[in-house]
């Protein structure tokens, strides 16, 4: 694995102009210079997409692999809890052990450590 700025550029723009071609985010400019690509996220678009994932995991039934991958990845960031309420994460997180042990979630996993593996390298590079 190396790690370079333009590696995690190439993985920023495609991921921001894929967000951009679907209508979930507006592409600015912004940075120190004002030369650097922003995605802004659409605000209507992340709402619709936290509650298609508070639909799917607070009823029974099999979750998609897209809320699955979301699911896993905004647990792994700390930033799920934060649109459930106490009552609900009883259940979010019997929900959370379903994906864990579900063998569709590996590949998720793997993606999830690669990701922390360059988040890990870019602290140490900075410093």
């Amino acid at each position: 694995m190396t790690f370079t700025d333009k590696n995690i550029q190439e993985l920023i723009s495609s991921v921001g102009e894929s967000l951009v071609r679907e209508g979930c985010a507006q592409k600015e400019k912004g940075g120190l210079f004002g030369g650097k690509d922003l995605y802004v996220p659409n605000t209507l678009a992340v709402d619709a997409t936290v509650q298609n994932i508070r639909a799917e995991l607070l009823e029974s039934g099999e979750l998609s692999g897209d809320v699955m991958a979301l699911t896993a990845l905004l647990n792994k960031s700390g930033d799920l809890q934060k649109y459930f309420s106490a009552e609900e994460k009883k259940d979010l997180k019997k929900r959370l052990k379903e994906i864990k042990d579900n063998p569709q979630t590996a590949m998720i996993r793997k993606v999830t450590e690669y990701i922390e593996s360059l988040y890990l390298m870019l602290i140490v590079a900075v410093t």
